[in-house]
């Protein structure tokens, strides 16, 4: 994500928060943090992944899914609430970030001109872009038309929606990576 694009989510978190009827403008600002080191770890993921890198690959999966679920759990007890479970998400992302530096071979010449690497940029931005509308359009307007325990409802539905996604999606991945 564009640095200008995360700095948007700060500078706007409080038009963001009231036009999702949230009443606590600090997850905006926890989730633009999170979302900071989210595409850069992805990046990182696919270096380790096309470096034959697979257990570090797989340790930073774990890493983040255990912090994510451990993270939240032990802030919604400690009484954090959901403000809590953004900053177990983001904590995790920024982990699992820092956690799989990849080792870096020798500096070579680069043949790719800059023009080539620009246009898969961009075919990389239409896909995350089209990914993260897909998966989560449907929950932010929800969120912003629907009344809270309606909305909290439809999103325990979706989240079914989401894992079994995930899961076809790491089969497919799997089988053909």
């Amino acid at each position: 994500m564009r640095p200008c694009l995360r700095f948007n989510l700060l500078l706007f978190h409080n038009l963001i928060a009231s036009f999702l009827n949230l009443n606590d403008p600090v997850l905006i600002i926890l989730l633009a943090i999170g979302v900071a080191f989210y595409i850069p770890l992805g990046s990182r993921r696919g270096y380790v992944q096309g470096a034959y890198g697979f257990r570090r690959l797989a340790s930073s999966l774990v890493i983040e899914g255990a912090m994510r679920l451990g993270g939240s759990v032990l802030l919604i007890l400690l009484g954090f609430g959901v403000r809590g479970v953004i900053a177990a998400n983001s904590a995790a992302v920024i982990t699992a970030y820092l956690v799989i530096t990849p080792k870096l071979a020798a500096r070579i010449p680069n043949p790719i001109r800059r023009s080539y690497a620009l246009r898969e940029m961009a075919q990389t931005l239409v896909f995350f872009s089209g990914q993260v509308l897909i998966n989560n359009c449907d929950i932010v307007l929800v969120k912003h038309f629907f009344l809270l325990r309606e909305a909290g409802l439809y999103a325990a539905v979706a989240m079914v929606g989401r894992v079994v996604f995930s899961f076809s999606q790491a089969i497919v991945n799997s089988l053909f990576p």
